[in-house]
C-alpha cells in the first residue's frame, strides 16, 4: 500500500476538566454552547494574538441513559503552542518512502489542559476535530460524587443532533492486560545506567547536535541543580521554539510504529493522528511538572518487532539495531516504539540522551483515533508510564528507587476500591478501582523557589492529596516527579535537552535584472514585486510569490511582493495554512497582452478552509501608483492546493499589475490585514491597442434611433397602474422599431470590474454583487454567505445592500437567520429582457420554520432602488432551505432584487430585527423598445398577522447565554 494521497492531521484537544467559575482577567476565556461549532470556532479565533492564547471553555448536552441527562458538561481548554508532531516531523512508511508533515499531512491547531487554571490532573479528556468538516469526537473523564472518575465519549456533527456537542457516559472497562518488564529483563543493569547518570559519571554523553561530550563533576551538577527553574538553563542560547513556551526544556523522539498499530488505527493518517495525540496528550503533565516538552522528529513504520515474542525480545532487538556510540539518526534523545502487537511495555531507566540505552517500548496499543474510547485511556497512561522509565523513575513500589516506597500497589493493594490517590508511575490499577486509582500526575510540581533537591519545595499533587484516606495514600509522591525533573536537568550542559527552533530559511537575494525568458517574470527591487519587462502573451511569477510572509515551514522570497505598503499575515504555516503560490495573466485567444484584450489570471492558491477562505482579484493600470479596482471573488473548491481564475478587459496603461488576495473570512479589500491574508501583485508592460481603447468611464446606453423616426403614439397596452405603492406612474414606452438589435453592450459605471455571463462579482461602488452581462441568470456565489459579522463566519462585503439597509447582528451562523444564496434565472432559459418570467431562489438557513419569512422584492433602477414587493414565502424546516418567488421584468437597464429573511414581524424592504438578513443582487437588462412592459400587477404587501411571539422570548434567553456561563 502506498500513501502518496493527502494525509490529513485531525486537530486534537488534550485537556482537563476545570472548575466552571474560573475567568482569568488577562487571558479572556470564549464560552462555547453546545450548538457552537467548536472546531469552526477555533479556527476564527486562531492567531489573533500571538502572546495571549485563545482559550475556551466547552459545553456539551449529557445524553439520555445518565443521571445527569439534560445538564451539561464543560471543560476549559487553551490553544496548544506547540504540537509533537509537527510540520518537520518525517514519516518514513512501510516502503521506505520518506516525506514531512508538512508535505503530506495537514496540521492544525491543538488545545492543551490549561494549566494556569487547574492545579493538578484530576480529570483528563481528550478531543479530536477534524479539520475539513469541523466535526468533533473524544473522550472524557470527570470527577464523580464519591471521586470516581466517570467516563464520556463526546461527539459534535454538522449531520447529526442539529450540530449539537453531545455527551454520552460510558461503562468504566476493566484493566488492559499490560504489564512492565523493566526489572525483570534487565536485573541490574537499569539500577546502575541509573546511579551512573544520576551521579554525573564519566560516560561520554552523545549530544545530537554534534557538540562533543562533557564530563561534569558533582560540585558543577549540584550547582546547576540548585539554580535550576530560576536561571532556566538553556546552555546552548537556543531561541525557544515559541516565545510562548512554558517549559524549559525538550527531548527529541525518534517513534516506530508496527504495521498492526497502522492497521488497527485503518490508515496511516490516524496512526501518525493517534502518535499525536499521545505524545501532545502526555506533553500536558511532561511539561508543567517535568519542565520538559517532548517533540516528535521521526515516525517509521517498522517491521522490526514482527517476530518478537515479548517486550524484552522487542527491546532486545530495538538495542541490536540502533545501540551504539553515537545515535543513529539525527535529533534524537530517546527512541521509543508504539506497538499494536504484544502487551505492556519495557523501557530502559533513566537512558535521555544515551545513544547506548535510550530505548523503550509500549505495546499492545489498542485505542481509535476515528471512535475514540476508554482504549485511548491506557494506551496514553502506559505510554507516560514507560516514557517516565526513560527519564530515570522506577515504579513507585519498588525500594530500589523509592524508599520508603510511594505506594505498595505492585506487592499488596488496598481491599477497597479508591480513586485518584497514585501516581503514573504506579501498578495501581491492578487493585480495586481500576484505572480510577491513577492521577494524571508524577506527583508533583516544583513550586519555583528553593533547592530543587529539597522534597519540601515539590509539594504533592492537591488534587492526589484530596483523594487521601485512611487505606489509600501515597507517600511523598513529589520524590516522582523529582527523581525525573533532576535527570532532565542532568543533561542540560550536554546541550541535548534544549529547546531547539527551526532551522531558518533564507530569503534567496532580489534578482535586480531580468533573467529569464519572455513571459517569466523577475523580481523588480525597484518595484517591490515581480515583473515581466516585454510584451508577451502572457506573464508568469514562476516561484517568486510561493508561501507567504516568513510562516513556519518556508519563507515568501521577498516578501510581502507588493506595489504598495500592504504587508502579509505572519500567522501559520506553509502549506497548512493560506498562501499565494503562483500568479499568471494570459491574453484570451492568444495574442499579446495589449489595452483592450481579454486577459485571463490564474492564481495557485493553497487553501485552509473551502468555506472560510477567499480569493479576491484586483488590477491596475498603472503599476507605479496602483489603484486598486476589484474584479472579482472566488472561493476554492476544497482545503490545500487550489488553482483558481477570473477575467477582464486591458485598459489603457503601459505599465499594469494585478493583484490576487486569498484572506480568511473578512470582506473583500485590496489590503485585508488579516493574521492569515497573503497579498501579492504581477506587474507587466502592455502593448498599446491598434484601436481606441475602450472607456474607463460609464458609457451612454445607444441611441437605437432608426430611420424614419419612430411614432410617439402611446402604445395602446400601456395602461397606468393604480397599485397604491407605484408612484409615479410608470412614463409611457415610445414603441421603436430599429433596423437591427443593438450591439452595443451596457457599461456598467464600474466597467473593467469583469465577471463571466451569469456569475456575480461584488462592486464596490454599488456595494451588492452584481452580473454585467446579459444572460439567462445572474448568481451570487458565495459573496452573500452568512450575516453581518455574526459569530462562526462572518458575510463578505456586509451588508450587501443598495442603500442604508443594514443586517441584524446577533446570533451564530447556520444557527440563526441567514441568507447564503441568491439566483435568478428567466422561465424560458432566453435573456433577461422586459417582458421575460423571472424566478428568484434564495438559499436560506432558518431557525424556527414557524417564525421565520422570506419576503421578496424587486427594483428597475439599482441605482435609486424603489423596492416593489412581490411576495412572502415560508421555510419549510430548520436549517437549509430553497424558498423562491416569480414576477415578470419590466424596463429598465440595471435592475435588482431583494431578498429578506426575518424572524417574525412583518413584510418590510428593510426590517430592524436582530436577526435578520436583507440582500439584494444586481442585473443588467437588454431593452427591447419594441416589446411593451407588462402591466404591473398589484403589489400590495400582505396584512400583518399574529406572529408567534415565542421565538423572541427564545432568542433573548440565548443573547443572555452568550454573557454568562450558565
Amino acid at each position: 500500500m502506498t500513501f502518496t494521497s493527502l494525509l490529513v492531521l485531525a486537530t486534537v484537544v488534550a485537556s482537563l476538566f476545570l472548575c466552571d467559575e474560573f475567568v482569568s482577567a488577562s487571558n479572556p476565556r470564549r464560552y462555547l454552547r453546545p450548538r457552537d461549532n467548536v472546531g469552526e470556532m477555533v479556527r476564527q479565533n486562531r492567531g489573533r494574538d500571538v502572546v495571549i492564547k485563545d482559550r475556551y471553555t466547552i459545553h456539551t448536552e449529557i445524553q439520555e441513559g445518565s443521571e445527569k441527562a439534560g445538564t451539561e458538561l464543560a471543560m476549559d481548554v487553551v490553544e496548544a503552542s506547540n504540537p509533537a508532531v509537527t510540520l518537520d516531523t518525517i514519516i518514513k512508511d512501510e516502503r521506505g518512502n520518506e516525506f514531512s508533515v508538512g508535505d503530506n499531512i495537514l496540521l492544525y491547531t491543538l488545545l492543551v489542559t490549561d494549566v494556569d487554571t487547574v492545579d493538578g490532573a484530576d480529570t483528563f479528556a481528550m478531543l479530536a476535530i477534524n479539520p475539513e468538516t469541523n466535526d468533533m469526537h473524544g473522550l472524557v473523564e470527570k470527577k464523580g460524587k464519591r471521586g470516581e472518575r466517570v467516563p464520556y465519549t463526546i461527539k459534535q456533527s454538522k449531520g447529526e443532533n442539529e450540530g449539537i456537542a453531545m455527551a454520552q457516559e460510558q461503562m468504566e472497562l476493566p484493566p488492559s492486560d499490560w504489564h512492565c518488564d523493566v526489572a525483570e529483563e534487565v536485573p541490574g543493569e537499569e539500577e546502575s545506567i541509573e546511579r551512573r547518570l544520576m551521579n554525573g559519571d564519566h560516560h561520554g554523553i552523545h549530544d545530537r547536535h554534534g557538540h562533543e561530550a562533557q564530563e561534569k563533576g558533582l560540585s558543577a551538577m549540584e550547582a546547576l541543580r540548585k539554580t535550576a527553574r530560576g536561571i532556566k538553563v538553556n546552555p546552548l542560547n537556543k531561541s525557544r521554539r515559541l516565545q510562548t513556551a512554558s517549559y524549559n526544556f525538550e527531548v527529541e523522539m525518534y517513534i516506530e510504529i508496527d504495521n498492526t498499530f497502522v492497521n488497527n488505527l485503518g490508515s496511516l493518517s490516524n496512526a501518525v493522528n493517534y502518535v499525536n495525540t499521545l505524545v501532545t496528550g502526555a506533553n500536558v503533565v511532561y511539561e508543567k511538572e517535568i519542565d520538559t516538552h517532548l517533540r516528535v522528529t521521526k515516525i517509521v513504520v517498522s517491521t522490526l518487532y514482527d517476530g518478537a515474542t515479548s517486550t524484552s525480545d522487542a527491546l532486545s532487538i530495538m538495542r541490536t539495531n540502533y545501540g551504539g556510540n553515537t545515535w543513529h539518526a539525527a535529533n534524537v534523545d530517546i527512541h521509543h516504539a508504539l506497538l499494536g502487537k504484544l502487551g505492556g511495555g519495557i523501557a530502559y531507566i533513566g537512558v535521555v540522551c544515551r545513544s547506548d540505552w535510550g530505548f523503550g517500548l509500549t505495546g499492545g496499543l489498542s485505542g481509535s483515533f476515528t471512535s475514540m474510547g476508554q482504549p485511548v485511556v491506557w494506551d496514553m497512561k502506559g505510554f507516560m508510564h514507560e516514557v517516565g522509565h526513560n527519564f530515570g523513575s522506577g515504579h513507585s513500589h519498588d525500594t530500589n528507587y523509592y524508599d520508603p516506597v510511594i505506594d505498595s500497589c505492585g506487592i499488596a493493594c488496598p481491599t477497597t476500591v479508591g480513586y485518584g490517590w497514585s501516581t503514573i508511575m504506579s501498578y495501581c490499577q491492578w487493585c480495586p478501582g481500576s484505572y480510577g486509582n491513577i492521577m494524571y500526575s508524577f506527583g508533583a510540581d516544583y513550586d519555583g523557589s528553593g533547592d530543587v533537591n529539597d522534597l519540601t519545595n515539590w509539594p504533592a499533587n492537591p488534587n492526589m492529596v484530596a483523594n487521601y484516606d485512611q487505606a489509600h495514600q501515597s507517600v511523598d509522591p513529589g520524590r516522582e516527579a523529582q527523581k525525573m525533573y533532576l535527570h532532565v536537568v542532568a543533561r542540560a550542559p550536554s546541550g541535548c535537552v534544549a529547546l531547539s527552533s527551526p532551522a531558518p530559511q533564507s530569503t534567496p537575494p532580489p534578482t535586480l535584472s531580468p533573467t529569464s525568458s519572455i513571459g517569466v517574470a523577475f523580481y523588480d527591487a525597484a518595484l517591490g514585486a515581480p515583473k515581466c519587462s516585454k510584451v508577451a502573451s502572457f506573464c508568469d511569477s514562476g516561484s517568486l510569490l510561493n508561501s507567504r510572509d516568513s510562516i513556519g515551514g518556508a519563507s515568501e522570497p521577498n516578501g510581502p511582493n507588493t506595489l504598495d505598503a500592504c504587508t502579509d499575515g505572519a500567522s501559520g504555516n506553509y502549506h497548512a495554512d493560506e498562501s499565494i503560490d503562483n500568479v499568471r495573466i494570459t491574453a484570451l485567444g492568444g495574442g499579446e497582452v495589449q489595452v483592450g484584450a481579454s486577459v485571463q489570471i490564474v492564481a495557485k492558491v493553497w487553501a485552509y478552509s473551502a468555506t472560510s477562505d477567499f480569493i479576491d482579484f484586483f488590477y491596475a493600470t498603472d503599476a507605479t501608483n496602483p489603484q486598486w479596482q476589484l474584479i472579482s471573488t472566488v472561493n476554492p473548491t476544497s482545503s490545500g492546493s487550489n488553482t483558481v481564475s477570473t477575467q477582464y478587459t486591458i485598459g489603457a496603461g503601459s505599465l499594469q499589475a494585478v493583484r490576487a488576495v486569498i484572506r480568511y473570512n473578512g470582506v473583500a479589500s485590496p489590503c485585508p490585514g488579516g493574521a492569515y491574508d497573503d497579498v501579492d501583485d504581477l506587474a507587466f508592460v502592455v502593448k498599446a491597442a491598434s484601436i481606441p481603447p475602450p472607456t474607463l468611464k460609464p458609457t451612454p446606453l445607444p441611441t437605437l434611433k432608426p430611420t424614419p423616426a419612430p411614432s410617439s403614439s402611446l402604445p395602446t397596452s400601456v395602461k397606468p397602474t393604480t397599485a397604491p405603492t407605484r408612484e409615479p406612474t410608470p412614463v409611457p414606452v415610445l414603441t421603436l422599431s430599429p433596423t437591427a438589435k443593438p450591439t452595443v453592450p451596457y457599461v456598467s459605471s464600474n466597467p473593467t470590474a469583469y465577471s463571466d455571463t451569469g456569475n456575480a462579482y461584488y462592486d464596490l461602488e454599488l456595494g451588492v454583487p452584481k452580473c454585467s452581462s446579459i444572460g439567462s441568470f445572474c448568481d451570487s456565489g458565495s459573496l452573500l454567505n452568512s450575516r453581518d459579522a455574526i459569530a462562526g463566519l462572518s458575510e463578505p462585503n456586509s451588508p450587501n445592500t443598495l442603500d442604508s439597509c443594514t443586517d441584524g447582528a446577533v446570533g451564530t451562523y447556520h444557527t440563526d437567520e441567514s441568507i447564503d444564496n441568491i439566483r435568478i434565472s428567466t422561465l424560458d432559459d432566453g435573456d433577461f429582457q422586459p417582458g421575460s418570467t423571472l424566478q428568484i431562489a434564495a438559499t436560506v438557513w432558518a431557525y424556527d420554520p414557524s417564525a421565520d419569512y422570506a419576503d421578496f422584492y424587486y427594483a428597475t433602477d439599482a441605482t435609486n432602488p424603489q423596492w416593489q414587493f412581490i411576495e412572502t414565502t415560508k421555510p419549510t424546516a430548520s436549517g437549509a432551505n430553497t424558498v423562491s418567488a416569480q414576477y415578470a421584468l419590466e424596463e429598465g437597464n440595471l435592475q435588482a432584487v431583494r431578498v429578506v429573511f426575518r424572524a417574525n414581524g412583518v413584510a418590510s424592504s428593510c426590517p430592524s430585527g436582530s436577526y435578520d438578513d436583507i440582500d439584494d443582487l444586481v442585473f443588467v437588462v437588454q431593452s427591447y423598445q419594441s416589446v411593451p412592459p407588462p402591466t404591473p400587477s398589484p403589489n400590495f404587501a400582505p396584512a400583518p398577522t399574529n406572529r408567534p411571539t415565542r421565538r423572541r422570548a427564545t432568542k433573548l434567553a440565548k443573547q443572555l447565554f452568550t454573557n454568562t456561563r450558565g
